[in-house]
């Protein structure tokens, strides 16, 4: 399952992770690692650690010194899409030009999770359809965020469901949303997010409430972490399409955030929260000794990010069937989803969250 590139494990064309820290950890909880399994398709790679990324003799390498030792590791550059570089990663003027030459993205997390910035070839860079993303803010906004709202209510009634959560089912299926307004429609949402929160209470994640910038807690670390994985690939979907990723129409834009990708972001999020994050607490795959606590604030330590990372990647990519009639992965349905929002914003047709098609199959009330 896994193999020795000078001194590094290589997970599977996934995460690289120093082989001295793998040995160690490897020792005390080798069951931890039983979840790396094969993905079919190459389409992106998590860098992670301190380094660079480098062109060597027409290969890209990510190189890392150790010990006063060079490690060095090759990138599959012809089977990707996107990059994600989680800490200290250096990137030459040359492996950057063959990097977008490839029409690969290039996103930068800190070692926190939290968005950096992202390098983007001049070809995914916003096309003629940001003109119409900002005519359809002007004019259909509230029916657009009306729509997310919806999308966030079903995703959410959907895990419940699938979980065995009758109870919370009925009570975020009982809520409205009727709002003529977005400020009344972030309060739906708000409404919706604290019942998801009041059900991590009800469990042993020793969750209390939501708090981030900088997380406290264990749960809202994975919140944080798993969210920022989530955004940075909704990023290359949108981007992909042509579309300003800071053009949102739930949330408020500003110049400081993407706030389109915070509106999307908000019907696959129950997905991370409830079903990745509940189950890597429960079930005591990340312990005490993936975390680390500086200044009250709790982080996921280096080993921690990349088992978080590698069930992330599991999740979004296994094939689920939520619905009688569909059978797919959760990077499919956000590719579907942002392909949805810009076909309503070019054709000017309703947009409809990705499950609501199937909604009167289920028999789920939309109100």
């Amino acid at each position: 399952m896994f193999q020795n590139f000078g001194g590094y494990k290589y997970f599977i064309d996934k995460i690289f992770i120093p082989y001295s820290t793998f040995e160690f950890f490897s020792k005390i909880r080798t069951k931890v690692f039983n979840f790396f399994i094969k993905m079919q398709k190459m389409r992106k790679v998590y860098v992670m650690g301190r380094g660079r990324l480098l062109m060597r003799e027409g290969c890209l390498i990510f190189e890392k010194y150790e010990k006063n030792e060079r490690k060095i590791n090759k990138l599959p550059i012809n089977n990707l899409d996107l990059i994600i570089c989680i800490g200290s990663v250096g990137l030459s003027s040359n492996s950057i030009k063959h990097i977008l030459r490839k029409n690969i993205s290039i996103v930068f997390l800190d070692l926190n999770g939290s968005f950096k910035g992202m390098f983007l070839p001049k070809n995914k860079i916003f096309s003629s359809v940001v003109i119409h993303q900002v005519s359809t803010l002007l004019n259909r906004r509230i029916e657009i965020a009306r729509s997310i709202i919806l999308g966030l209510k079903i995703s959410s009634v959907l895990i419940f469901r699938m979980i065995g959560e009758r109870e919370f089912e009925e009570r975020i299926e009982k809520i409205r949303i009727d709002a003529d307004d977005i400020t009344t429609l972030m309060s739906v949402e708000s409404i919706i997010w604290k019942e998801i929160y009041s059900f991590l209470r009800s469990t042993d994640t020793n969750f209390e409430s939501r708090k981030y910038n900088p997380p406290k807690g264990k749960m809202n670390c994975l919140i944080s972490y798993g969210n920022s994985l989530l955004y940075s690939i909704i990023l290359n979907k949108v981007v992909e399409e042509g579309l300003n990723p800071k053009i949102g129409f739930l949330h408020e834009n500003t110049e400081s955030r993407y706030s389109f990708i915070l509106d999307i972001s908000e019907i696959f999020k129950p997905f991370i929260i409830l079903l990745l994050n509940k189950k890597l607490l429960e079930n005591k795959i990340l312990i005490d000794i993936h975390f680390e606590e500086k200044e009250g604030y709790t982080y996921l330590n280096f080993l921690g990010r990349a088992i978080y990372t590698k069930y992330f990647e599991s999740l979004i990519n296994e094939k689920i069937k939520i619905f009688p009639t569909k059978r797919k992965n959760l990077e499919s349905f956000i590719e579907f989803e942002v392909k949805k929002i810009k076909r309503s914003i070019l054709e000017n047709k309703p947009y409809y969250p990705w499950c609501d098609e199937y909604v009167r199959d289920i028999g789920l009330r939309c109100e």
